[in-house]
């Protein structure tokens, strides 16, 4: 079966975003539980510890970065997964694209050569 030029292009982009979208996350992980992550992560949880010393002495509570920082920091504590965790999640969103591009472009066709 012969590819048509959108097919191949679309292809070649995925096998792009595959591997650029696996770096990407592995590299987030990596800093996440590296450097300037790692640092910021021990400050937020030095100041959940010392909100859990208030909370016992009756004080109140310090506010210890947004919601978001605050789930980083406690992720950074675990290992970090596997280098395939990151691929997989990349092929599942590029299988959504690709389901949706098809359902998208055969209505389209459909509509244009029902005229």
């Amino acid at each position: 079966m012969r590819r048509r030029g959108w097919t191949r292009i679309a292809t070649v982009l995925s096998g792009l975003w595959l591997y650029g979208a696996s770096v990407y996350q592995q590299r987030q992980e990596v800093d996440l539980r590296t450097g300037a992550g790692r640092q910021e992560a021990n400050v937020i949880l030095a100041c959940v510890d010392k909100n859990s010393e208030r909370r016992t002495r009756g004080e109140l509570e310090t506010r210890c970065g947004t919601d978001r920082e605050l789930l980083r920091a406690r992720k950074s504590l675990h290992a970090a997964p596997p280098f395939y965790y990151a691929t997989i999640s990349a092929a599942l969103w590029l299988a959504m694209a690709w389901v949706i591009g098809w359902a998208v472009f055969s209505t389209v066709w459909w509509f244009l050569r029902r005229d």
